[in-house]
């Protein structure tokens, strides 16, 4: 199963801490918030106190029950959180969320512990992990689109902040797109590495800043049909 299913290699007390992490960074986006903000539906019709009961469940799923083959948690698990189906109501709130991602979280580090860390087992634990940095990005992005206050994420290095102007000039020529074995974890829509053929083409240096995109809007950006191509006008 190694090769068909690159890992991470990293220990497993290098998993436990990048366990430990990510959960901070979970409960640092959702502990500050009220219950109306918790049920409002955000992208994707799914209320962020749904997305944190699914990292738990996600979590639960391929590590404690699929590898170690635990019994589930909780009964109404699968009904709760199994992505795909209709978001049950009424969910569980907040405090009883996080203390089952808590209780997952424990078991997940008695495992690593004492289980044997194969390739077949990290790579569901490396898995879980890159699935709760995505509900990271979109509990963040969730938060700002419902009118949330920032998070408070500690301090943030400012120094050499603000836009990057200019463009970077790509030669083209074939370029090795996809992922190797070697490479480590990888999902599966970045397997394999293959070459392609790429035109010469131009690329900013950096992303636009917010600052950037309101001067655009402001300066009727979306009204000038010469800053856009034809398909991007349509």
């Amino acid at each position: 199963m190694g090769s068909e299913r690159p890992t991470s290699r990293v220990s497993a007390g290098a998993l436990a801490t990048q366990l430990r992490e990510v959960r901070r960074r979970t409960h640092r986006l959702v502990e500050d918030l009220s219950p109306d903000e918790l049920t409002e539906r955000s992208g994707g019709g799914r209320p962020l106190l749904w997305r944190v009961g699914e990292v738990g469940w996600f979590h639960e799923y391929w590590t404690l029950r699929h590898v170690h083959g635990e019994a589930p948690l909780r009964e109404d698990g699968d009904r709760l959180w199994k992505p795909g189906d209709q978001v049950s109501s009424p969910l569980p709130d907040l405090e009883t969320t996080l203390g089952y991602l808590d209780e997952v979280l424990k078991r997940q580090l008695d495992q690593l512990e004492r289980s044997n860390l194969g390739d077949d087992v990290r790579y569901f634990y490396d898995l879980a992990l890159r699935h709760e940095d995505m509900q990271v990005e979109a509990l963040t992005s969730s938060r700002q689109i419902l009118g949330c206050q920032p998070p408070d994420l500690g301090d943030i290095a400012t120094e050499g902040a603000g836009p990057y102007p200019g463009d970077a000039a790509v030669p083209g020529g074939p370029w090795r797109l996809g992922a190797s074995p070697q490479d480590g974890f990888v999902y599966d829509n970045e397997k394999w590495a293959h070459t392609v053929e790429l035109a010469p083409f131009r690329i900013a240096q950096a992303p636009v800043t917010n600052l950037e995109f309101a001067v655009f809007v402001a300066e009727g950006g979306y009204r000038r049909s010469e800053l856009w191509s034809d398909s991007g006008w349509a």
